[in-house]
């Protein structure tokens, strides 16, 4: 999407996963015409759009780290997830932003994208892109281009506002965190506010804390509201976040993908290779 024609400019197709059911021990010396077809249709937009998605927006200083054996993303704060609800709150002026770790496919660069441009520089990893534990094993900076943040933020997510109670903040950690030990998408990346929380806890009681960034306590309580930005999966009770008030009663505002790739092409143009480290807003206990 470009945002400033908000038209797009692009789209992705990927895990086209055709299936032929031959009986056992017969030889397929060719793909049937149907595939063919299709085969040659995947090409061909895949050739249309890797002159975009290998479009250079800046660099990154090292492997924004994501995955992993547990998900860092579904159980930590990370350096990625920090910028991407830090990006939010910030476009949209809002007090407090919440995305869902799940919705955060990729480490930055992307380990899974490879530009058809081969003089785009890659990092370098111990073993194949879908291996767990992964390492990189080159140092950076790398370039960082349009298909990075797409394989990063594939799933077509808008960014939307609203508003939550003192109360709604609470429900939505202890949803965040309730589901950990099955690696559920539902693990919050957070900006404006920092919240502790003790894993020993029953599920859906183990936030202990939460405070704005300021450090004010946050009740759990009806008696506050803060402008939230976060997306519209989520607003509309995904990934279990049923005490958000619903996409009628939320603004839609851009692609979220648009957003981050912006924000990362601003912030490599005024730091040069953009770094994500984390700040210990979220504190995890046991």
């Amino acid at each position: 999407m470009n945002r400033a024609t908000r038209t797009t400019v692009g789209s992705r197709l990927e895990q086209v996963v055709p299936t032929l059911k031959v009986s056992a021990g017969t030889a397929v010396t060719s793909l049937p015409s149907a595939f063919q077809v299709a085969n040659t249709h995947v090409n061909g937009w895949k050739s249309q759009l890797s002159g975009v998605y290998n479009q250079v927006i800046g660099s990154v200083a090292a492997v924004a780290p994501n995955n992993g054996s547990p998900q860092i993303q579904r159980n930590y704060e990370t350096g990625l997830g920090d910028f991407i609800a830090d990006t939010m709150r910030s476009a949209y002026n809002t007090d407090i932003a919440v995305t869902n770790g799940g919705g955060i496919r990729a480490t930055l660069p992307a380990q899974t994208f490879v530009p058809s441009d081969a003089s785009i520089t890659r990092p370098l990893w111990t073993s194949a892109p879908s291996a767990s534990p992964w390492q990189v094993t080159s140092t950076g900076p790398y370039p960082l281009t349009y298909g990075d943040v797409a394989t990063v933020l594939p799933f077509g997510n808008a960014a939307v506002t609203t508003r939550i109670t003192g109360a709604d903040l609470w429900a939505a950690m202890n949803n965040g965190t309730s589901q950990v030990e099955l690696g559920a998408g539902r693990f919050p990346q957070i900006s404006g506010f920092k919240f502790t929380w003790d894993r020993s806890r029953t599920a859906g009681s183990r936030v202990t804390s939460i405070t704005l960034a300021d450090g004010t306590p946050v009740p759990n309580s009806n008696s506050v509201s803060f402008s939230l930005a976060t997306n519209d999966f989520m607003v509309a009770g995904g990934d279990g976040y049923t005490m958000f008030p619903g996409l009628a009663n939320a603004k839609t505002r851009d692609s979220l993908e648009t957003l981050v790739r912006e924000a990362l092409r601003a912030k490599s143009a005024q730091v040069g290779a953009v770094s994500f480290p984390t700040d210990g807003r979220i504190t995890r206990l046991n």
